[in-house]
């Protein structure tokens, strides 16, 4: 019964068009540059096959997106938004290198660093914590995405990891008394 508004914020390299199957020719950048008339404005909030939730897609891709995303009118956009949505989420570029994560992460009631296994290293993942941070982020956690138990590199993470550890549920073996 929640009511879930995705904001597709990544205005360089978007995607929640395509995982929601939705047009991508308005949305946040067209609401932004005030480039959407009072008729297409209603367009601009995407209704999706889920059951209460709703998305904004990127829209045109612009050439200053973190002057965009920076200015008063998406602080006052996430405000408005905030009313009539029980949950926002807005999707963003990756922290490192872009300045547009920060400056979201300050817009945001909370923020949760998504860190894709075997792509990203603790260093880079402690990097983009500590930036959030600095930005004046809430960061509430972190969420390991792309995570494949089957294709678990030893020796790439912790060694005293097993398989077993991941099951739920079922026996786990056990050594033999002697």
């Amino acid at each position: 019964g929640t009511k879930v508004l995705v904001v597709d914020a990544d205005m360089r390299k978007p995607t929640m068009h395509r995982q929601f199957g939705v047009d991508n020719t308005l949305g946040l950048s067209n609401l932004l540059t005030n480039s959407v008339g009072r008729d297409d404005l209603p367009g601009t909030i995407k209704k999706t096959k889920e059951d209460n939730v709703w998305v904004i897609t990127s829209g045109t891709l612009p050439p200053n997106p973190a002057d965009l995303l920076s200015s008063t009118k998406m602080a006052l956009l996430v405000q408005y938004m905030s009313a009539r949505f029980d949950l926002i989420i807005i999707d963003s570029p990756p922290v490192i290198g872009l300045s547009d994560a920060p400056i979201l992460s300050r817009i945001a009631h909370s923020t949760l660093l998504l860190v894709s296994a075997n792509n990203v290293s603790r260093k880079s993942a402690k990097a983009a914590l500590k930036r959030l941070r600095s930005a004046g982020a809430n960061v509430i956690g972190a969420a390991l995405s792309r995570f494949a138990v089957g294709k678990f590199d030893y020796n790439y993470a912790y060694k005293y990891m097993n398989y077993y550890y991941y099951q739920y549920g079922g026996e786990l073996p056990k050594l033999e008394a002697k």
